[in-house]
């Protein structure tokens, strides 16, 4: 694990590794999902309201995401 990060309301932990792979995780330690970025992500940022999370790679990639609104999933 090479990042880590909190949803502001704490529901959600985002973490990314050296293999590119990027996890959401619930309350509970359960992957809510698992996606395959190009490289190694080096950090990770939620916006303040947490409906985007921002994602940098080695390979110089920054994707933002957009994630489910509170109460939704």
């Amino acid at each position: 694990v090479t990042a880590l990060a909190y949803a502001p309301d704490g529901a959600l932990l985002a973490s990314g590794d050296r293999g590119g792979r990027l996890c959401l995780w619930d309350g509970a330690g359960e992957p809510v999902q698992v996606m395959q970025l190009g490289g190694e992500i080096l950090s990770l940022a939620w916006s303040p309201d947490g409906t985007h999370l921002a994602c940098g790679t080695t390979s110089g990639l920054l994707q933002l995401y957009a994630t489910l609104p509170a109460g939704s999933g």
